[in-house]
């Protein structure tokens, strides 16, 4: 059985109504393939416009576009925000070690400094915790994701143009976070571990946090 939706971007929410779904596709032609152990079979399919949606063409490509776009950067945020809570977690767990030995002073500043580093991406993806009652002015990058992602999805028309725009920002502000986080992940955080092995300083955790995958956006 196929729903006629795209695979849903990742999320790690509980919640239904924060659990994003797969976009619809484009009516059109589609090639249908099942695969069961070495025998494989194919056939042809056509997914019909609703007619009671009357959306012209040009307008689903538009919307399908945009749709497309915030899937990608909802999957990089998500990506993202593990790998820096991972960070987080660790670096955190490392400086707690450091404190109850007499560890090398140049270790623990380097410690220090990852882990505010860490700190910094987390807070430029998911904010600061300033409480429930302050009035929202600026939305972090992983909440303001979500949010595009599931009113565009959620509606059949064109996206506003405010939604375009802020498409637009969190593009940017991702395409310029990702390369210090990836920086981060692949070279400050094995450095690390290295000269905490060379102080005979055991790594809180058997791995570092994964890479980010490549061509997130």
């Amino acid at each position: 059985v196929w729903d006629l939706r795209f695979e849903a971007p990742p999320s790690d929410s509980s919640s239904s109504w924060r659990t994003p779904k797969g976009r619809f596709v484009l009516p059109g032609a589609y090639r249908v393939r099942l695969r069961a152990g070495s025998i494989e079979h194919n056939a042809d399919l056509e997914v019909a416009a609703d007619p009671a949606v009357e959306v012209p063409m040009r307008d689903r490509r538009r919307r399908e576009a945009t749709l497309a776009t915030q899937a990608q950067l909802l999957a990089a945020t998500y990506h993202a925000d593990r790998a820096t809570e991972a960070a987080l977690e660790q670096t955190a767990v490392l400086l707690a070690s450091l404190e109850e030995t007499a560890a090398d002073a140049d270790l623990r500043r380097t410690a220090e400094a990852s882990a505010e580093r860490a700190e910094r991406l987390r807070v430029a993806l998911k904010g600061e915790a300033r409480g429930l009652a302050q009035q929202e002015t600026t939305l972090p990058l992983a909440d303001l994701t979500l949010r595009l992602y599931m009113t565009t999805e959620s509606w059949s028309g064109l996206p506003s143009p405010e939604q375009v725009r802020l498409t637009g920002v969190a593009h940017r502000d991702l395409s310029a976070l990702l390369p210090d986080l990836q920086d981060f992940l692949s070279a400050a955080l094995p450095a690390l571990r290295a000269s905490a092995d060379s102080e005979g300083v055991t790594w809180p955790a058997e791995e570092l946090p994964q890479a980010l995958p490549e061509n997130l956006i």
